[in-house]
């Protein structure tokens, strides 16, 4: 039997907390206040050495930063042990539970929308708080009926423009793994992820992203969220979902949108490294017929050249021997050739990326691209690329014959944890820049 006095005063301690955490939402507009205050109290009077200091309150920010202070101390506390005293008090009462355990939540997703402030004396409040409060989501995953009380908000959240923006990678694996406990509360969600406009009911169940695809961007945006619940998921959790999966990128790469391939090309190497070759081999024709398109025409959108080339770096380096004999079409000659040519001169037949290294671009200097490996071990290029330029394209084309060339010589076993490693920072990228 619960002591009714002990859950008395869990619920008062746990409103105090929220109360606390709730200061979030004033931190902003308040430090606004503040700070025209300060102004115009200056442009009257000179403070002493005397004012603002010591006394928490003031033109310094002190008064914002100590609330700041108070809230992290309290999203900590309730991250570590709010939902697991919840669920021992409120055994016998799971509404009042909920009813507790709601304003935490709401606090947590609160923070974790919160824009960076830019400011070095609050950043460390900033990464505390955005940590404790992923943290408590996550404690959520343990008790099924805590994890339906954020369901819908993780799914909101995943859902945001800003989602990858200002969270270390520590933050966002905490956020992965929450966000793929929600989709494996319900095998249908990913699925569920549409590319398209199919509104309710799409895959026996209401899509995820209904209604926030009516734009190239949107859609991008969406297969990114794929992408990044297939990385961070558990080996094998979604193979039974790839084909529909595989759909939506056969769908993407059918509307010559730049975006759209980009995140595509992202989201092949990702289901090559999570759920093995034999899941894609199938898609192959698509593969091949999108990548000769491209590649046949390099300079025309830099930023998707290269996201075929990272997706040809990865498939050589692993020696995928499903797309061995289309390798042909690509790297055949680049043992063997020599001089420079022109986008339009160069011969039809010879093998593209071979015919991109040797492809003329003004003002180019191959050592401005020293960042570009020749490894039998890692790819040519990683982490996130942006400025993406016809130079580019070329130094990566070089760099990747070079590799291929010497991938007898070399011997060297993909180092895996590396290639991982640097596929992740990918999903620091702005959006924007894809």
């Amino acid at each position: 039997m619960i002591d009714k006095r002990l859950r008395k005063e869990l619920a008062h301690a746990s409103t105090i907390s929220a109360g606390a955490c709730n200061e979030i939402g004033k931190l902003d507009s308040d430090s606004h206040v503040n700070s025209t205050k300060a102004e115009s109290k200056a442009e009257t009077k000179r403070p002493t050495s005397q004012q603002g200091v010591g006394n928490g309150v003031g033109s310094d920010g002190s008064d914002t930063l100590k609330r700041t202070h108070l809230m992290t101390k309290a999203l900590v506390a309730n991250a570590s042990s709010l939902v697991r005293l919840l669920d021992s008090a409120f055994q016998d009462d799971r509404p009042n539970g909920v009813a507790l355990l709601v304003p935490a939540v709401e606090s947590a997703f609160k923070v974790l929308r919160k824009a960076a402030s830019g400011k070095a004396v609050s950043a460390p409040h900033d990464e505390i708080a955005k940590s404790a409060a992923a943290k408590l989501l996550n404690s959520c995953c343990e008790y099924p009926w805590a994890l339906k009380t954020i369901k819908k908000g993780v799914l909101a959240l995943l859902e945001e423009s800003t989602f990858f923006e200002g969270k270390s990678s520590a933050l966002l694996r905490t956020l992965a793994e929450t966000v793929n406990c929600v989709l494996d509360s319900d095998k249908g969600l990913l699925a569920g992820m549409s590319t398209q406009n199919q509104g309710v009911g799409a895959g026996g169940i209401t899509a995820v992203f209904a209604g926030r695809d009516s734009d190239l961007k949107s859609r991008a945006r969406v297969i990114r969220r794929i992408s990044f619940c297939l990385f961070f998921g558990e080996e094998q959790q979604f193979n039974m979902q790839v084909s529909s999966v595989l759909e939506k990128l056969r769908d993407a790469l059918r509307v010559r949108s730049s975006s759209l391939t980009v995140e595509t090309f992202l989201c092949l190497r990702v289901l090559l490294l999570r759920t093995g070759v034999q899941s894609i081999k199938h898609f192959r024709a698509s593969t091949l017929t999108e990548t000769m398109r491209i590649l046949d025409k390099p300079f025309a959108d830099p930023m998707e050249t290269a996201a075929v080339l990272r997706f040809l770096d990865l498939v050589t380096l692993l020696q995928v021997t499903e797309f061995s004999y289309e390798q042909s079409f690509f790297f055949d000659s680049c043992a063997t050739s020599t001089g420079r040519v022109t986008e339009s001169s160069a011969p039809a037949g010879q093998p593209l990326v071979a015919r991109i290294a040797e492809m003329d671009v003004d003002g180019f200097d191959l050592e401005e691209f020293s960042h570009l490996r020749v490894s039998g071990s890692i790819p040519v290029c990683g982490g996130t690329l942006s400025g993406v330029s016809a130079a580019f394209v070329k130094a990566y084309a070089m760099k990747l014959c070079a590799r291929v060339v010497m991938s007898n010589e070399l011997q060297s076993q993909p180092d895996i944890t590396m290639i991982n490693f640097e596929l992740e920072q990918e999903f620091h990228q702005h959006e924007s820049a894809s």
